[in-house]
């Protein structure tokens, strides 16, 4: 999405000045799926992570593509607290309703529940 790739402008600015790794981070939730459409979804997934990948620009040694499956909130949470970064960016659209509308509901809980700090962008 637009607000996703702000967020990772904005994440390899960041790990360029720090002199940090950047690890990229894509979540499918394929529960309730047929394994044909499960495939397909980790397939576009692993697309997504590679163009994300070839749109960065800033001189970094280590860059990390992770797809993981499960409900989105959850697993953002887990890849913050298996891997400690300095900081974790994400991008919002902020549609998730009155009580979500400068966060949508994934970035809300991931600054609530974060072990790091997290940077939210905007579309």
């Amino acid at each position: 999405s637009e607000a996703s790739m702000r967020g990772l402008a904005t994440a390899q600015t960041l790990a360029a000045a720090l002199g940090a790794s950047l690890r990229l981070v894509h979540v499918i939730d394929p529960s309730g799926s047929s394994s044909a459409v499960q495939e397909m979804l980790r397939d576009h997934g692993h697309e997504i992570l590679r163009e994300a990948r070839a749109t960065i620009t800033a001189p970094l040694e280590d860059v990390v593509e992770d797809l993981r499956e499960g409900p989105p909130r959850a697993e953002l949470i887990a890849a913050c607290e298996e891997h400690a970064p300095a900081i974790a960016a994400v991008g919002t659209r902020g549609v998730g309703g009155f009580a979500n509308l400068l966060f949508g509901s994934t970035a809300r809980a991931l600054v609530n529940h974060a072990p790091c700090p997290v940077l939210v962008t905007k579309a």
